[in-house]
């Protein structure tokens, strides 16, 4: 069943609202809105104080405790820092509280140094700062044909890793260092050598090719190794400590190792030296004795 209202004759009824003020109410709300501001006030006061009250707690349960005072500095081995050289370089303050040391500052600094590969910071209670460094690990001594002339091997010259990170050779490394290979790389403007940077210069991949291969395939022939460097675009000269020089090619390097070290051996046996051999051809390898 559906209804049926019709609206048209109902009456139209308009409501007023009026509100009275008088000085009595005027006075009830003032006093209503002022009750409830000093109850406000009177709430954020309350937590000032127990703030104020939990702040000096805190200092005086940690940051003013003794027991909290920065008592050992514990290093991991390395041939980078002693306790002494770390807190030198990072300049922290031996008299500090535990809670004042920016473990994530610290682990930073350490960072930012291109001679370290990873740095790990950790505070332990009751005061204990503990450092874990990682220092990168020379594969071989970088130089350009024109500084050859220099004396070769020295602190701060140039050592890079296996990743191709370059860095200046530490002090602490530069003993460990001094049996490395010299990778000789010709200047090339739109190839800067720049510390702490990933080489990307054409020839040192060529040489580092060649001298990974050795780690692999070669190890302990990287003692004898002088230096590496670029002939030409097909082959790559290497000079051996007691004055041979090899030719490789730019593959094949594991053929042409193997072929290098019997002509070592069998020379050594026969009582001769090379002066020259080239390791490309894979038959008939010339030879030059002295």
């Amino acid at each position: 069943m559906s209804v049926y209202k019709n609206y048209r004759n109902q009456k139209k009824v308009k409501v007023f609202r009026a509100e009275v003020l008088s000085p009595r109410i005027a006075w009830f709300q003032f006093l209503n809105l002022f009750l409830l501001s000093l109850k406000v006030c009177l709430i954020m006061g309350l937590l000032g104080i127990a703030y104020y009250g939990l702040r000096k707690a805190f200092d005086y349960t940690f940051h003013n405790n003794p027991d909290f005072q920065l008592k050992t500095i514990q290093l991991n081995p390395n041939n980078l820092f002693d306790e002494q050289s770390l807190v030198e370089k990072l300049g922290i303050d031996l008299e500090g509280n535990i809670f004042e040391y920016n473990v994530d500052l610290l682990e930073d600094h350490l960072r930012k140094m291109h001679v370290i590969e990873s740095a790990k910071v950790e505070r332990r209670l009751p005061g204990d700062l503990i450092f874990q460094i990682n220092p990168r690990k020379a594969l071989a001594w970088v130089s350009l044909s024109k500084d050859m002339e220099q004396e070769k091997r020295q602190l701060g010259h140039w050592v890079v890793d296996a990743l191709g990170h370059l860095y200046a050779c530490p002090e602490g490394q530069l003993a460990l260092n001094q049996n490395l290979p010299i990778l000789v790389l010709n200047e090339i403007a739109d190839y800067p050598l720049l510390e702490g940077q990933v080489m990307k210069h054409p020839e040192f991949l060529s040489c580092m090719r060649l001298l990974k291969s050795i780690h692999t395939h070669s190890p302990e022939e990287i003692v004898s190794i002088d230096s590496i460097s670029i002939i030409n675009d097909w082959s790559i000269s290497l000079k051996t400590r007691s004055g041979t020089e090899a030719t490789f090619g730019l593959n094949e390097h594991e053929r042409q190792l193997s072929h290098f070290s019997k002509s070592l051996k069998h020379a050594n046996h026969k009582g001769y030296v090379i002066d020259r051999i080239n390791l490309i051809p894979s038959r008939n390898i010339p030879i030059i004795i002295r």
